[in-house]
């Protein structure tokens, strides 16, 4: 007879809890990243205008699978996507010379 001690069952609970935390997190991030992107595009976007956006672009995870290390690759593997360098333009040299002098300003009136 194969038992699980106590300690399996929240070890299993445990990774568990912190691949929703993780995902939890992640959805957070990328819906505020979204709502930025909207209001950036639309600035006089209505409120019902940004939820459609939002459902349009929303984040799904896929099914889970219940297997943990699978589960965590499928998370690792999408986050590797979204974060590709390839997509990402550098910043002109001019536009980091603007954005530091817009530091500098907000700086010196707070």
């Amino acid at each position: 007879m194969n038992t699980m001690s106590m300690q399996d069952a929240l070890e299993d609970t445990t990774d568990s809890l912190d691949l929703e935390r993780i995902k939890n997190k992640v959805t957070s991030a990328y819906r505020h990243m979204l709502e930025q992107a909207f209001k950036k595009n639309n600035p006089v976007g209505s409120p019902e205008d940004l939820e459609k956006y939002l459902e349009l672009h929303a984040l799904s995870f896929g099914p889970d699978t219940g297997d943990f290390d699978e589960d965590s690759h499928t998370l690792e593997d999408m986050l590797d996507r979204l974060l590709k360098q390839d997509d990402i333009k550098p910043v002109a040299e001019g536009e980091k010379i603007k954005l530091n002098e817009l530091v500098k300003r907000r700086k010196r009136a707070a």
